[in-house]
């Protein structure tokens, strides 16, 4: 029997925002880190392969280098927010149950060669995640599991110490109860950012699983923006006024003329996460950058490897997006197909004497951007002063369609676009 699997990925993030901060992570607490990180590089488990060399993002593995790119492309014309990280994690534990082609795929997606890497690469993963000081940042994982079906042991216990994974029974014959706890417990991990997630009919009686990870991040700049008015941004139809915040400081910038874009690294307060944005020297140029970094993605790292710290004047939108669309279509073009095809799915290991497939695998993210402490509200005029053209500093305006990610330890936490 084929019985149905339902990925489930919500994200949210805040983004220079007034929040209430974790505690600093003192000289003990770092030691912990350090014991963690040695420990999990030293156990008996093989360690992922290395790097090539250290840049700025990892760069191993379909889902790494295409995934936000490939959405990117999927939503021309349109703002657009994912998580890659979100979408690993699950990935990470359904190898833990795959055989066959769908082992091989989904290891070839997380830029892993063998089941047993599995372990090292995310319990480090995680514990990266677990000590960024200046920011929060939470990620819950929960296994819901139909009240019919008999989880394989052996994969419970391991989703549960390598990924911290909780698990729930549901019942399917209910789908409306089903679909409302679960929306609660996500409501719950995303500080009620997103309260509706699952609707009765996204469960069926064909339902044996639905994994669930949720990201959430909050982030204070570092050096919060001073200026805030209302100007000018060139959508792919036409010109729109909309909310805009400037300062004039020190970013790490660089110009690309192989990108045919301008690059910056804007740090979050602790400076282990930062927001990155490529833009493009035209107001059209999204498309052909986006297009550009599907064919070759170390181009990026070679453009953000160069960066230095620079004196610029950044200006850009103050902006909400939230998105969400079904990633089974996204899945397939980045290699993993034979997980969504109910004849071809090998996951064998999951259910006992089950062979599961992926259904639906739900997406959705929500960022807001805004300078630190103000909602996005009616913005008041305000006169900018360009004194970087009188001392003749770079100008970064993002007055156009622009790539962006937030990032921490070398990961794609979060990734999208902004038309206007």
């Amino acid at each position: 029997m084929r019985l149905a699997l339902i990925f489930i990925y919500i994200s949210f993030l805040v983004s220079a925002k007034k929040h209430k901060q974790r505690g600093s992570i003192g000289s003990s607490e770092y030691r912990e880190y350090d014991e963690a990180k040695k420990h999990l590089s030293t156990s008996e488990e093989e360690p992922p392969p290395p790097l090539g060399h250290d840049s700025f993002f990892e760069m191993r593995g379909s889902l790494r280098r295409e995934f936000a790119l490939q959405a990117a492309l999927d939503n021309h014309g349109r703002n657009m927010i994912c998580s890659p990280i979100s979408a690993m994690m699950p990935l990470g534990k359904l190898v833990l149950g795959a055989k066959k082609t769908t082992e091989k795929e989904l290891l070839s997606a997380l830029g892993l060669t063998e089941r047993k890497q599995i372990s090292t690469a995310f319990r480090l993963l995680i514990t990266n995640m677990e000590y960024l000081p200046g920011v929060t940042l939470d990620v819950a994982s929960r296994i819901y599991v139909s009240s019919k079906a008999d989880i394989n042991k052996k994969f419970m216990k391991r989703t549960k110490k390598i990924f911290k994974s909780s698990c729930r029974k549901i019942d399917r014959s209910n789908p409306s109860r089903t679909a409302r706890d679960i929306n609660k417990w996500v409501a719950e991990k995303t500080k009620n950012k997103i309260t509706e997630l699952l609707s009765d009919n996204d469960i069926t009686e064909d339902t044996s699983m639905v994994l669930v990870n949720a990201v959430y991040f909050a982030g204070a700049w570092s050096n919060p923006f001073d200026n805030t008015f209302t100007g000018d941004f060139h959508t792919p139809t036409g010109v729109r006024r909309m909310p805009k915040m400037s300062r004039e400081g020190s970013y790490n910038y660089y110009k690309s003329d192989t990108l045919n874009a301008q690059v910056i690294e804007i740090p979050y307060k602790g400076d282990y996460c930062s927001m990155v944005i490529v833009l493009p020297y035209s107001n059209d140029g999204l498309p052909v950058l986006l297009r550009a970094l599907k064919l070759a993605p170390e181009l990026l790292n070679e453009a953000l490897d160069r960066m230095k710290s620079t004196e610029v004047l950044l200006t850009m939108p103050k902006f909400k997006i939230e998105s969400e669309f079904d990633l089974r279509d996204l899945y397939r073009k980045i290699g993993l197909r034979s997980m969504t095809d109910r004849s071809k799915s090998d996951l064998t290991g999951i259910v006992d004497d089950e062979t599961i497939y992926v259904s639906k695998a739900i997406h959705k993210a929500v960022i807001e951007v805004n300078e630190r402490g103000t909602e996005a509200a009616a913005a008041t005029e305000v006169k900018v002063v360009y004194t970087s053209a009188i001392l003749n500093l770079p100008i970064f305006d993002a007055n156009r369609p622009f790539l962006f990610y937030i990032t921490f330890v070398q990961e794609q936490l979060f990734a999208g676009v902004f038309s206007g």
